[in-house]
């Protein structure tokens, strides 16, 4: 996993306390791009009514992660690891 230190969040200790962003979802529904005449034109590509998910970002499950990579350095992906990269933001 590539982040940097800022979006580390050493105070959370599971991935499913991560609140998901949902964005728009007509992101998905529309499209943006030119008619015929190279005028600039949406295309609905799902009906209005269309039911969509459309998060900001996912969580990675912390079994799939080895390695973490960041502004500081690369360390194994487990709270030692960060610890040795953000002493000053870890406790205990």
């Amino acid at each position: 996993m590539a982040a940097p230190g800022s979006t580390i969040d050493f105070a959370c200790a599971n991935g499913t306390d991560i609140p998901i962003e949902e964005r728009a979802a007509d992101e998905l529904r529309l499209l943006q791009g030119c008619d015929a005449a190279g005028r600039s034109a949406q295309l609905r590509q799902l009906a209005a009514e269309a039911a969509v998910a459309n998060p900001a970002f996912d969580v990675t499950p912390a079994s799939l992660v080895s390695a973490v990579i960041s502004e500081r350095g690369v360390c194994p992906a487990s709270s030692d690891g960060l610890r040795a990269l953000y002493p000053e933001k870890t406790h205990g």
